[in-house]
């Protein structure tokens, strides 16, 4: 696919001369929507959205889901300054993914388990034949993991036909943490029986549909962290072909300020190679949030821009003067944004009415693509 160029979509007009506000959607980047709670950002992501829908692929992830507020770009607004919805977009959602899939270190960060615990289950839980994808089967042999000399040389006896031979026994903290964790989520895990569609790869869903919207539903950020890690793996093989607009919502919950480096979750450990990595496959990236300060702090590095509300934390690049120019009336429903490009030459205007529906029936996927 050749490099697309850019292309400026209508976001709203200029408070003060009712001018057209244009953002740029180039053929890479990164943009940053911030607000909070209430006050429009998810509104200015789905204006972005539609207009960019005409003219390339959406993956929209919603790790926070507290309304169906998204669901709603299906459908026509007629009472909107924009009229448009996006017709093919095909919403994911009562899923869940296999214990098999949790293979990498991060994945376990990222539910929790503390670095010894992660270092471990990451050993066993991609063995499939151990547990066929059963959390209860896996959650007994949890149990076995031996904490003497004794337990050890039987434990590895035992299950050395899955070639599991451990060199030493495990440390009781050890072993406690283990299998405490694992009972707390292991019901985020797709078991037998499941009423939930257990999705095996997320890369044919993009593949197969011009916009996807992935609705994690759950209000549990370790599940949040978990899956969006997998989800962006998933469809790492997909970006250079599809050259998709990624809108994560509530990016704070998956790319949370973590300090050590090493103990990451999986879905920051994406999120930043989609930003430094694969800009360069066409992926043009845009992270919403209603709290900056619990964002990674180097996704708030030099984005290319910022979209900025009402907000209580100070942005690097948005100085005090700035941000007292933001104004908002809640009687009179008035929100004013302010839009910041690489030079952080800004503009301040007031966005369109939502060109979807605010509100609408929630989709439930019927597993099929």
């Amino acid at each position: 696919m050749l490099m697309q160029q850019t292309r400026k979509v209508l976001v709203g007009h200029t408070s003060w001369d009712n001018e057209p506000v244009m953002f740029p959607v180039r053929y890479y980047g990164n943009t940053l929507i911030l607000a909070r709670a209430r006050y429009g950002k998810t509104t200015i992501a789905k204006i972005i959205a539609c207009a960019v829908s005409e003219f390339r692929p959406l993956i929209i992830i919603a790790p926070y889901f507290d309304t169906d507020d998204w669901y709603g770009l299906k459908y026509l607004n007629r009472n909107a300054e924009y009229k448009k919805c996006i017709p093919f977009l095909k919403c994911i959602n009562n899923f869940s993914i296999k214990l098999s899939r949790f293979k990498d270190y991060s994945d376990w960060v990222s539910l929790g388990f503390p670095d010894v615990a992660s270092q471990l289950i990451t050993q066993f839980a991609k063995i499939k034949k151990l547990h066929n994808d059963d959390p209860e089967i896996f959650a007994e042999f949890l149990v076995k993991l031996p904490k003497t000399d004794k337990e050890l040389e039987n434990f590895n006896i035992t299950f050395a036909k899955y070639n599991i031979n451990l060199p030493s026994r495990i440390a009781d903290a050890t072993h406690q943490s283990i299998n405490l964790r694992f009972n707390l989520v292991k019901h985020l895990f797709w078991f037998p029986k499941d009423e939930r569609h257990s999705v095996d790869d997320f890369g044919k869903i993009v593949a197969l549909n011009p916009h996807v919207l992935i609705d994690l539903e759950e209000d549990n950020e370790y599940k949040s962290r978990a899956y969006v890690g997998i989800i962006l793996k998933d469809i790492k093989e997909y970006l250079k072909q599809l050259q998709p607009l990624l809108i994560i919502d509530e990016a704070d919950k998956v790319a949370p300020d973590v300090r050590d480096l090493i103990y990451y979750p999986s879905s920051l450990n994406e999120i930043m190679e989609y930003k430094n990595k694969y800009q360069r496959l066409g992926v043009n990236m845009i992270l919403c949030t209603q709290d900056p300060g619990l964002l990674f702090h180097d996704l708030k590095i030099n984005p290319d821009f910022i979209i900025t509300g009402q907000i209580e934390t100070q942005m690097p690049g948005l100085s005090r003067e700035l941000l007292d120019k933001i104004y908002y009336d809640p009687d009179k429903n008035i929100r004013n944004f302010m839009l910041l490009n690489e030079n952080r030459s800004y503009t301040i205007f007031k966005p369109l009415k939502c060109p979807c529906m605010l509100r609408s029936l929630k989709e439930v996927w019927d597993g099929k693509l």
